[in-house]
C-alpha cells in the first residue's frame, strides 16, 4: 500500500460518464492526502490513511455488480 498502488488502483477504474465518481472520489481524496504530505511513492501509508484505503478497496468490486442502463425507453412507445 503505497502511493503508487493508489494511483494505478483509482486510476484503474474505468468511469466515462461520471456515475462512479462518488465512489472514485474517496479513494482520490486518499491520493491528496498523500500528495499533500509530501510522501515518496514507495512510502508506506500512514495508519489512519491505511484504514480508510482498506474499507475502499474492499468495496471496490462491489462496483461489478451495478449495472446502469445504456438506453432509456418511454413505456409509451412499443
Amino acid at each position: 500500500m503505497t502511493r503508487r498502488g493508489i494511483l494505478s488502483t483509482v486510476a484503474y477504474v474505468y468511469d466515462p460518464l461520471g456515475c462512479l465518481s462518488p465512489f472514485v472520489l474517496i479513494g482520490k481524496q486518499v491520493l491528496k492526502q498523500l500528495c499533500s504530505e509530501n510522501s515518496a511513492w514507495d512510502d508506506l501509508l500512514p495508519e489512519d490513511l491505511r484504514q480508510q484505503w482498506e474499507r475502499w478497496i474492499t468495496d471496490l468490486p462491489k462496483l461489478a455488480t451495478i449495472k446502469i442502463p445504456r438506453f432509456l425507453r418511454p413505456e409509451s412507445l412499443p
